[in-house]
């Protein structure tokens, strides 16, 4: 009996942490990544076919390593509110690519630049899962589309779990943000900041760092550039909010249970 209820044991532990696995954000935004790369290779397709690329010279972009960066970029513009689907003829047609060693790379670069210099006075209309992964838009095909809204959902609904268990356990990178807001809207822009960067934390695997965002040198990627950016920005809204509030006491108001847990000083 003991052994059986040892492998019972066991299976549950096993079966927990898969389950966590399978939650974890990294897991859920490597699985959103690729459903969206793979529901965006069609249409991408059809506007470089727009903008009078040959049949051979598609195919090269397909096989370029920088196909995939080209895909997130593209997808990195339009959830700036960036009308990529008008623009990116124009930007493939404005200079020529002959003698390019890599067409997807020169594309790519075009269209960063481009959305550096535009979006960033339309940041306001992002379009981000959990402050940080761009959401695929125009998706046509409708099995792809669901499947993209529900892990989208899966990383809001972690986003909110990880934040919210930060607030439970208030860690030292959680105090640096300041105290949080005890008026309502504000506590609730406040709780948006945390889901980002606790988001950002576990997508980049930062554990036991005090600081926010961990070390900046840990960042070795394109996307962990852009997330970091963005993680950022959500560090400066929260301490933001909290001096404009001018909060002082140390309380903590959970947004999503709408309770104030009062912990008494910080030491």
């Amino acid at each position: 009996m003991l052994a059986n209820s040892g492998a019972d044991l066991s299976a549950h532990e096993s079966l927990e942490r898969a389950q966590l696995k399978a939650e974890d954000f990294k897991v859920l935004a490597a699985e959103y990544e690729t459903l969206a790369q793979a529901a965006q290779q069609r249409r991408l397709d059809e506007l470089l076919g727009r903008s009078g690329l040959e049949p051979e010279r598609l195919e090269e972009i397909r096989q370029s390593p920088a196909y995939g960066p080209l895909l997130a970029v593209v997808r990195d513009a339009e959830a700036c509110g960036l009308d990529v689907e008008e623009s990116l003829p124009v930007l493939v047609a404005a200079r020529s690519l002959d003698g390019a060693e890599d067409l997807a790379a020169v594309i790519r670069d075009r269209i960063g630049r481009w959305a550096d210099a535009k979006g960033s006075r339309r940041r306001a209309g992002t379009n981000l899962i959990a402050g940080l992964i761009p959401r695929a838009v125009g998706v046509t095909d409708a099995d792809m589309a669901r499947g993209l809204q529900n892990r989208a959902g899966a990383l809001q609904r972690r986003a909110r779990e990880l934040a919210e268990r930060a607030i439970d356990q208030n860690p030292l990178w959680l105090r640096r943000l300041g105290v949080p807001p005890s008026d309502p809207f504000a506590a609730e822009r406040w709780l948006e900041a945390v889901k980002t960067i606790a988001a950002y934390r576990e997508r980049w695997g930062i554990e036991y760092d005090p600081r926010p965002l961990g070390s900046k040198g840990a960042v070795r990627s394109i996307e962990a550039l852009n997330q970091r950016r963005l993680a950022q920005a959500a560090v400066n809204t929260a301490i933001r909010v909290t001096h404009a509030t001018g909060t002082q006491r140390p309380e903590v108001t959970s947004v999503a249970a709408g309770l104030t847990v009062n912990r008494g000083p910080e030491l």
